[in-house]
């Protein structure tokens, strides 16, 4: 039965680990451009690309709220549920963003340079804080579940490290473009996590 409930989630990992790489590839395939040309003329328009974002974001926030919710089952951890909904939380706030893509695409008069490189700004410092702060939540988590015991030890600590290796490589901005192919790798073990047939619930 449980099995069955989390069907869902580890098909929603597959499908993040397939549509995250494509997204964000472009995304920094910006950076051989003239990326702040390129960034402010993709602000100024809603697209495609625009709402795969939205469905990325979407994907994530349900994947985080399912992990929560099975985490919950196996450990009756309240840390790992409240992290990984401060995690969904922070997905949220950064997938938002996109708000200023759609009020600028749809306003009736053009907006000036001016308040375009403003949202802009604003754009980049959330991401930054985002990506500071999901670094910081992520590695605690992986921390709390490298020391949990279960039958499912091996997919959560590959999963775990992954994740740890993903944030120490995020916050440093600089390295931070490798995520494109771990995080997918992370999806793919937490989809079999998901798939993994129940387990008897530890209380920790």
């Amino acid at each position: 039965m449980q099995s069955r409930e989390f069907l869902l989630p580890g098909v929603a990992s597959f499908l993040l680990a397939i549509l995250f790489p494509i997204y964000w590839g472009s995304i920094y395939g910006m950076s051989f451009e003239n990326f702040e040309t390129a960034f402010i003329n993709d602000l100024a328009t809603f697209d495609l690309m625009d709402g795969l974002f939205i469905i990325i974001g979407a994907l994530e926030v349900y994947i985080y709220v399912s992990l929560a919710r099975k985490l919950n089952q196996q450990f009756d951890s309240t840390a790992l549920k409240t992290l990984l909904y401060l995690m969904a939380t922070v997905v949220i706030v950064l997938h938002s963003t996109v708000l200023f893509d759609i009020y600028l695409s749809f306003r009736d008069q053009p907006a000036v340079a001016s308040i375009i490189e403003t949202m802009a700004g604003i754009i980049l410092f959330t991401a930054i804080g985002v990506l500071i702060s999901y670094s910081v939540l992520g590695f605690i988590l992986s921390i709390i579940l490298l020391k949990q015991r279960s039958d499912s030890v091996n997919l959560l600590k590959i999963f775990s490290v992954i994740v740890i290796i993903m944030c120490v490589l995020q916050i440093t901005v600089v390295f931070s473009f490798t995520n494109i192919f771990l995080f997918p790798i992370a999806l793919i073990v937490l989809a079999l996590y998901f798939f993994k047939q129940p387990e008897t619930v530890e209380v920790v």
